[in-house]
């Protein structure tokens, strides 16, 4: 049994190993070059952004601290409940945006950027002070009163009703919740143990006017102990949830 096992997994593994991908990413990796440099970046700035007319522009932000490994997760993380760790971290990431700024600046280039999203790790482990603090930050490269949606992943293990309204009260106006699988069994196997009563808890009416760009769920398939019949349940119960929007992704399963 064993052996048949693990030939599914080769067969898998064969068949999907070029077209895996890390949804945080793009390009995808094979496209990385240790000869694309400082200077090849500047002039990609360039020939994108310096004509007169160009498409908008998404900015990402990463966050890459959290308290709990999933086990599932792909994105670059530090598993870390020290806070410190994290104030030590923001002066790098905005010294970086610092550097765009004075790109930009000196380029005349307007990048455009017309929704912003914040992932991780979890963007909702920063407290107050040091989110405001790079909510400012990200306003130097950003007209932040007319972007067009300002995104950020929840945790719903770590924010409350007051948290969610501080939110909005930044601008952020879509809230994406990484559920996966409702499954309490499937949730303990991934190590991100949350009910469905802490996300019920923070999408009441009187919370969700504050996001006019809606909600978003994550879900992956193929995680373990999920079957059919947890899918299945697990959209029952999105359903009732009403996200405006799912994103429905494949367990992306590399072998040591």
């Amino acid at each position: 049994m064993e052996k048949i096992q693990t030939q599914k997994f080769e067969y898998l593994i064969n068949k999907y190993a070029d077209s895996s991908f890390m949804y945080t990413e793009y390009p995808h990796k094979s496209f990385w070059s240790k000869e694309f440099g400082t200077e090849n970046l500047k002039e990609a700035f360039i020939n994108a952004y310096g004509g007169k007319q160009h498409g908008s522009s998404l900015l990402y932000v990463h966050i890459p601290f959290c308290q709990k490994q999933c086990y599932y997760c792909t994105c670059h993380t530090i598993i870390t409940k020290n806070y410190h760790h994290i104030t030590n971290y923001l002066p790098t990431l905005f010294r970086e945006i610092e550097l765009y700024h004075e790109f930009f600046e000196k380029n005349t280039i307007n990048p455009h950027i017309k929704e912003i999203h914040l992932g991780g790790g979890s963007p909702t482990i920063l407290r107050e002070k040091e989110f405001d603090m790079l909510i400012d930050k990200i306003g130097s490269i950003v007209d932040m009163k007319n972007l067009s949606e300002f995104s950020i992943e929840i945790d719903p293990r770590e924010v409350d009703k007051d948290k969610m309204k501080y939110y909005s009260s930044k601008g952020i106006n879509r809230i994406s919740f990484g559920v996966q699988d409702f499954d309490i069994g499937v949730q303990k196997a991934i190590n991100r143990v949350q009910p469905i009563s802490l996300i019920e808890e923070l999408l009441t009416p009187d919370i969700r006017k504050y996001f006019p760009k809606g909600v978003n769920f994550d879900i992956i398939c193929g995680l373990p102990n999920q079957t059919p019949y947890t899918i299945k349940e697990t959209f029952k119960r999105i359903v009732k949830l009403l996200p405006e929007r799912i994103c429905f992704n494949y367990l992306h399963y590399v072998p040591p």
